[in-house]
This record gives C-alpha cells, structure tokens and sequence, in this order.
C-alpha cells in the first residue's frame, strides 16, 4: 500500500470521526504508555528472578549438578526476556506517538487487505 493510500484513509477517518479523532488518538498514545509500562515492569521482574537465580546458583552451585543447565538456561532466558521487554517498554515510554501511528497503520493494513 502506498503512502498516499494511508493518508487517504487516514484523512477519511478524520472526517467521519470528526472530534472524536482526537479523543481516540490520545487514548491510543495513553495505550501506549501503559503498554511501555508495563513492558518495563515485567522487565524487572525477570531481572529480579535472573539475579535471585545467580545468588542462589552461587550459593548451592556444588550440591546441584544435575540442575545446573537447567537453572543456567532458566538465566538465560530470564535475561532474554529483560533485554526484550524491557527496551520495547523504554521505547514505548519514550515515543508512545510513533507506537499510536503505528497501531493506527497496522489497522488500515488490516481492513484495506
């Protein structure tokens, strides 16, 4: 789909929403931040599970030979998941207006397909 086709539609929208555009764009920026939010949230999280994790892998490391790949890549994908959802929240944080456009974009993609 072209540029000019999304801004069509886009400006089709608009119209039939009329003020409501606005109040349904700001909802979809506020979307955006509690998504960020909470993205960010469950960041920390995993990061706390990831560290409590290490501190007892260091502790009882000897006694768990037969837990150990198992905890290690329990870590590992604690810390995937910190990497992942915690830049998607930063950049949610930081931009929610590219996010809401996006989302808006998405959806005309949907209903044009």
């Amino acid at each position: 789909m072209t540029t000019d086709k999304i801004t069509e539609y886009l400006e089709q929208m608009a119209v039939k929403l009329g003020v409501a555009a606005e109040h349904v764009y700001g909802v979809l920026v506020r979307q955006q931040l509690a998504e960020g939010v909470v993205a960010i949230l469950v960041a920390f999280v995993f990061a706390a599970l990831a560290i409590w994790l290490i501190r007892l892998a260091f502790r009882y490391f000897d006694e768990w030979d037969d837990l150990r790949i198992v905890v290690l890549a329990v870590i590992v994908v604690c810390f995937g998941t910190v990497l992942t959802a915690g830049g998607s929240g930063i950049l949610h944080v930081v931009n929610p207006e590219y996010y809401a456009i996006r989302e808006i974009m998405e959806t005309i993609r949907g209903v044009v397909k």
